[in-house]
């Protein structure tokens, strides 16, 4: 009875600071006050009350016709179905399971720009790759699949992106795997 004890007052301890933490810093915030992340290169606005991810904000507000900074919240316009491991790439957003090592889900938006061939863009040139922003005992590795009778399936089809080299290269992240059964045709 006392070790269940002692767990729950390390749980409460830890709960409450998280709280007290995130309450204070969002009094802090001053109007044109920024936040500049180590895993990403932009910079986010300090919103209070507004969670602040490593790849994705969900307070950026979408604009038509916006430039490429706004791909992500053009995606997302429709908002998030769930806040669990997301992650953004240049061309598609997806939400990483990390019990089962697949995404919960991937958004796209998909134009005729996006779809229409383009003789820059090879996708023989890609190699499927683990996720180094995945902590590593959560990573989806390709071993995972070798020997397993199952093929590396793209949840946002390498296919649909076609824009640029880099798109087409990031389809091609463990996260956006799900394992799917090899054609016989």
């Amino acid at each position: 009875m006392s070790k269940r004890l002692l767990n729950l007052a390390q749980l409460s301890a830890v709960g409450l600071t998280g709280y007290l933490l995130g309450h204070n810093s969002n009094h802090h915030c001053k109007e044109n006050d920024s936040i500049s992340l180590a895993t990403s290169s932009r910079i986010l606005k300090c919103l209070p009350g507004l969670p602040v991810f490593g790849t994705v904000s969900a307070a950026v507000p979408y604009t038509e016709g916006g430039n490429s900074k706004d791909r992500i919240s053009e995606i997302m316009k429709y908002g998030f179905p769930g806040l669990d491991n997301v992650r953004s790439y240049d061309d598609f957003v997806l939400s990483y399971d990390r019990r089962t090592r697949v995404p919960h889900w991937v958004f796209e938006h998909l134009t005729k720009d996006h779809i229409k061939k383009n003789d820059a863009v090879d996708r023989s040139k890609c190699d499927f790759k683990p996720d180094d922003s995945i902590h590593i005992f959560f990573r989806s590795q390709n071993s995972d699949y070798k020997g397993s009778g199952f093929d590396r399936g793209h949840m946002a089809a390498a296919g649909n992106h076609r824009l640029a080299q880099r798109h087409v290269e990031q389809t091609f992240y463990l996260t956006n795997m799900a394992p799917q059964m090899h054609g016989t045709d």
